[in-house]
């Protein structure tokens, strides 16, 4: 039997950006989410009132990376938290532009530090503690 195999970078444009109401169906990932769609449906009607916001990578006009942002659970902060990244995008850089934007959005919204809600394993890949969460707000 032959073998074939041939490598090559494959490369695609990605765009971190606020999800929008036609994401929610592609957020559950090909069924991988399924049970978290009432969450992922109640994030997004806060999201709508202003006490959410939820963050997307999108490659190619799917969501393929998600983070999403409590500015109302504690007063004067932000609760960042259902960071997921789909494992065939996963440790491309699409965590850190996730985080980069959320510290963005942060700052903008003029609050005044964050908390991290994800695993210290995540944090750690991705160079961030809460520390720096209240350093990247306060600095503008």
């Amino acid at each position: 039997m032959r073998e074939l195999s041939m490598r090559f970078d494959l490369r695609l444009p990605a765009e971190i950006r606020i999800c929008r109401e036609a994401d929610l169906e592609q957020l559950e990932w090909f069924g991988a989410m399924r049970g978290q769609r009432s969450n992922i449906r109640s994030a997004f009607a806060r999201q709508c009132c202003g006490h959410n916001w939820m963050l997307v990578a999108d490659v190619q006009g799917f969501p393929v990376g998600q983070l999403w942002i409590d500015v109302c659970k504690k007063p004067g902060a932000a609760l960042l938290w259902a960071f997921r990244i789909l494992p065939p995008f996963q440790r491309c850089g699409i965590g850190r532009a996730l985080l980069a934007s959320a510290e963005q959005l942060i700052r903008q919204l003029e609050i005044s530090h964050a908390e991290v809600g994800s695993s210290p394993g995540t944090r750690a890949r991705c160079g961030y503690t809460s520390a720096r969460a209240t350093a990247a707000s306060a600095a503008s």
